[in-house]
């Protein structure tokens, strides 16, 4: 009996979220250079500038995304991870012990209480 394989993964959601997180870690990058450079601009009147509220906002929008896709990929492992070992246990089950049951199952009456007997004690 040949082995199913596990069903196909979807690979678009895998591109997104390789994709999402390539945005983040990149606009994070960028953040963290202009914010570091607008720290020390100096204004028309001469007064240090204050944080760029769209840098901070959009940082924290980043990690919010990030949050959501990390837990979107963590659900999705955790769905293939489960099949994976449902249809594992299932197939070990069939070619073993299921096996073994219907072989005992072939045997007469008394060679069968014998053989629960022996597995039971």
């Amino acid at each position: 009996m040949a082995i199913k394989p596990i069903e196909k993964t979807n690979r678009r959601l895998l591109i997104k979220a390789i994709f999402i997180s390539f945005l983040i870690l990149i606009s994070a990058i960028f953040g963290f250079f202009i914010k570091k450079k607008s720290q020390d601009i100096p204004s028309v009147l001469g007064e240090v500038e204050k944080k760029n509220d769209l840098i901070v906002d959009s940082v924290d929008k980043a990690k919010k995304i990030g949050g959501e896709v990390l837990g979107e990929t963590a659900s999705f492992v955790q769905d293939l991870t489960s099949k994976a070992a449902s249809t594992a246990s299932d197939l070990i089950y069939q070619n073993t012990i299921g096996k073994l049951i219907n072989q005992i199952d072939k045997l007469p009456q008394d060679q069968q209480e014998r053989v629960k007997e022996q597995i039971c004690h």
